[in-house]
């Protein structure tokens, strides 16, 4: 329960069902999975007090883990996450560095990238979020998951559930970008000269797949929109009313006979 990343991923499913539930629209897979996910977590919740130091667990680890994510990204070079990219101040004679310790001026700075960077990117995964299916929104969600955290090496190997996207048809779009994206990390991996380097490489890299990949998304869903305006059929405008001026002559109608025109009677 303390890994991030799968609640992250299972967030645009919980939210789905319970939009359709309130709209009255409910999906019966969405909704399985959320009763499924919720109570297990409660489930879990509820086992963790049983542990022997009863209700004092959640309070202790919520201290420990703000420690762990404050120290996390400086205590090692093999980290992955925007945190750890934030950290980069590059010098003429050394580019791949990471000062120890940091400035006041240089935290600052890092914390100034880390919001921006932030903000931008889940505006940008919003807007690829927007109609997609569980599984692309599962997977985009691994964006939030890198913003969010920052992670040991190790969790970059989920990154390879981007190869189950598709790579033929109509959908092909985002499946050979990530591809793409993952194959150049593995073949440059060793260009910069330091483990340290190597690592923030991997960040930037990271960053472009993600960006990249929001981006087609975003682009494919407006092309298909424009595509689906201009293969709508053409409405004809309705023709003119038929006013007063516009009616056809008619004769008027003579004049009524008046007492004075009656025929006399003998």
């Amino acid at each position: 329960m303390t890994r991030v990343f799968p609640g992250l991923m299972a967030l645009p499913i919980v939210f789905g069902a319970v939009v359709g539930l309130i709209r009255g629209r409910r999906d019966g897979k969405q909704m399985r999975f959320t009763l499924v996910f919720c109570g297990a977590c409660a489930l879990l919740l509820v086992a963790s007090h049983t542990t022997g130091r009863g209700a004092s667990t959640w309070p202790e680890w919520a201290e420990k883990i703000s420690i762990h994510s404050e120290h996390h990204p400086r205590t090692g070079s093999k980290r992955v996450g925007l945190g750890r990219l934030a950290l980069h101040f590059p010098r003429a004679d050394r580019f791949w560095r990471v000062p120890r310790p940091l400035s006041a001026d240089q935290e600052a700075r890092a914390h100034t990238r880390k919001v921006v960077i932030t903000a931008l990117g889940l505006a940008l995964l919003l807007v690829a979020l927007r109609g997609r299916d569980d599984l692309d929104a599962m997977l985009l969600m691994l964006f939030a998951a890198w913003l969010a955290t920052t992670s040991s090496r190790y969790y970059a190997s989920i990154w390879l559930l981007y190869f189950t996207l598709p790579t033929h048809g109509a959908r092909a779009g985002p499946g050979r970008f990530a591809g793409l994206g993952l194959m150049v990390m593995l073949a440059a991996y060793y260009a910069p000269p330091s483990t340290t380097g190597r690592y923030l490489a991997l960040n930037y890299e990271a960053l472009a797949m993600f960006v990249g990949l929001c981006l087609v998304y975003a682009l494919g869903d407006r092309r298909a929109r424009s595509r689906g305006l201009a293969d709508a059929p053409e409405v004809q405008p309705p023709g003119p009313s038929v006013g007063l001026a516009d009616a056809p002559d008619s004769q008027p109608p003579g004049p009524s006979p008046r007492l004075a025109d009656a025929p006399e009677a003998p």
